[in-house]
């Protein structure tokens, strides 16, 4: 019988710390729910590299924990639709390898609010960004424009991914769709509005965090490099075909993306000015142990 809850999918590449560093949270969860999780790696690495040596040290830690490297390697898409068909709990949350939970009993937490929220399709979790090298924490995006975003406009998700990382989701499984291979960059946008176009039952979580670590080299932006805008404009078209809707948010240019622009830029100059005096003054959004333990490689 499966009794497990919660899939903590992880896929890897090239990037042992990152796993280190979300394993070392997960594996302070307690004996009481340890066999309501399971956590799968599924290594993307161009060797097998250090990220194995992770697995093989926490394994006796988490009770139920798998690994698998694979090469050659499979595109982001095929290794997150691996992940998820393959895990084993009701829900799943895909963290990547730069993105880690900003709480040591995030598991426990996790399996209380679904617990209390029978019925839940989706759990939404605050999202913030961590810049190392210039010591800031941020918040990804105000919570109003989130929450106002999902819930009357998911097709601005297209223009800008209001949502965050992957790992800003606790998803049911039965509901998840495939990730499609036909997109690179708005993969995880495409995936969102697949969800929230729908009428599910979700939640916003702001007691359970997510951290995503955005100066980092060797991610799927940076791989991208110069050609996210040309990819961009050719995935928004590929998008409207695909989902048969007209809106200016999957044109390649409307009158209203020059005002969305403007408001945009002012929005961002302000938060993010506020959000850097704060922190030079020591003033994070979150506690200064979470601050501690995002800043250190160690825990």
């Amino acid at each position: 019988m499966n009794d497990i809850v919660l899939s903590i999918l992880l896929p890897a590449y090239n990037y042992p710390e990152g796993i280190h560093k979300i394993l070392s949270q997960i594996s302070e969860a307690n004996d009481d729910v340890k066999d309501k999780f399971e956590v799968v790696i599924y290594d993307n690495s161009s060797f097998e590299s250090d990220v194995k040596k992770e697995f093989e040290y926490y394994k006796n830690n988490i009770k139920e924990i798998t690994y698998k490297h694979y090469y050659p390697e499979l595109g982001p898409s095929d290794n997150w639709n691996q992940l998820i068909g393959n895990s084993r709990g009701k829900y799943f949350i895909l963290i990547h390898h730069d993105e880690f939970p900003l709480s040591d009993d995030f598991v426990v937490e996790v399996l209380k609010k679904i617990e209390t929220n029978p019925g839940v399709d989706l759990i939404l979790l605050d999202c913030f960004l961590m810049n190392k090298s210039k010591r800031l924490i941020t918040r990804h995006i105000p919570t109003w424009i989130r929450i106002f975003v999902i819930k009357f406009f998911p097709t601005y998700l297209f223009r800008r991914n209001v949502v965050g990382p992957t790992a800003s989701l606790i998803i049911r499984k039965d509901l998840q769709p495939t990730f499609d291979k036909n997109l690179k960059w708005l993969l995880d946008v495409d995936e969102y509005f697949g969800l929230f176009r729908n009428k599910i039952k979700w939640i916003f979580c702001k007691d359970i965090q997510i951290c995503s670590y955005v100066d980092r080299g060797n991610s799927l932006t940076s791989s991208l490099g110069d050609d996210i805008g040309s990819i961009w404009k050719k995935e928004l078209i590929y998008l409207a075909e695909k989902y048969s809707i007209k809106s200016p948010w999957l044109s390649k240019w409307h009158v209203l993306h020059l005002v969305d622009t403007v408001g945009w830029s002012f929005m961002r100059l302000f938060t993010r000015n506020i959000s850097f005096i704060l922190n030079r003054f020591g003033f994070y959004p979150i506690s200064k142990e979470k601050v501690k333990k995002a800043f250190d490689d160690n825990c």
